[in-house]
């Protein structure tokens, strides 16, 4: 048996307008486990979400309607309903990603423990794969590396979001699981991983080079104004 907690009074819908009170829509729930999420008449209707997932299955599907009333100042408007899902994994199935351990590298593989000021945003590539085609030439392109117990973590389970993470300082990067049950699993929760931006270095460099260096960077910096 898998019971989710479920607050109505929490799930609060919005007009342009006007924020609606719990008091002016409803909120149903239908569910089908794996097998038979793909077809829409075994959905079982259940406002409590008493979700049981069978030997066979290892997730569940919920959907969830929200209808205003039609009653008080707001009306039943064309295409007011609101529908959304989530899934419900069990707990064996599922890779927390609360429990990760998150490492950094560049596009020739080398483990990066702090990134090097530059002037421009780190970031990571669409798809987080240095291996693909067409990956950019950039030093500031860097590639997240998640493992949970040793084992690593599918780059299409989880998305990875970067903040402060253009200054001298600590950038801040989020791995949150998409919670999305695929044939490569399903990863859920977040993981928040500090790096540390610092400054340029000297060593190995004449000042001619970096100051060269120096230029370029403020030169993509202005052209972006």
């Amino acid at each position: 048996m898998v019971k989710p907690h479920i607050s109505n009074n929490k799930k609060v819908s919005g007009t342009k307008d006007a924020t609606l009170k719990p008091s002016n829509y409803t909120v149903s729930y239908a569910w089908a486990t794996e097998s038979e999420a793909e077809d829409d008449t075994k959905y079982v209707s259940d406002n409590k979400v008493k979700i049981t997932i069978t030997d066979g299955d290892a997730w569940a599907k919920v959907k969830v309607t929200v209808t205003p009333k039609e009653t008080g100042s707001y009306g039943l408007a064309e295409g007011a309903v609101i529908t959304g899902e989530y899934y419900v994994r069990r707990a064996d199935e599922a890779t927390n990603l609360s429990k990760a351990k998150v490492t950094f590298y560049n596009k020739a593989g080398t483990q990066l423990r702090s990134l090097e000021y530059n002037g421009n945003t780190f970031y990571t590539p669409a798809g987080n794969n240095p291996e693909a085609d067409a990956v950019p030439e950039d030093p500031n392109a860097v590639y997240v590396r998640v493992t949970v117990s040793g084992a690593t973590v599918d780059p299409d389970l989880y998305d990875v979001i970067w903040t402060n993470a253009t200054a001298k300082g600590k950038a801040t990067v989020v791995i949150r699981g998409k919670g999305v049950p695929t044939e490569k699993g399903m990863a859920v929760g977040s993981k928040n991983q500090a790096v540390s931006i610092k400054a340029m270095g000297l060593k190995g460099k004449n000042l001619k080079s970096y100051v060269e260096k120096a230029v370029s960077n403020l030169k993509n910096i202005f052209s972006l104004i």
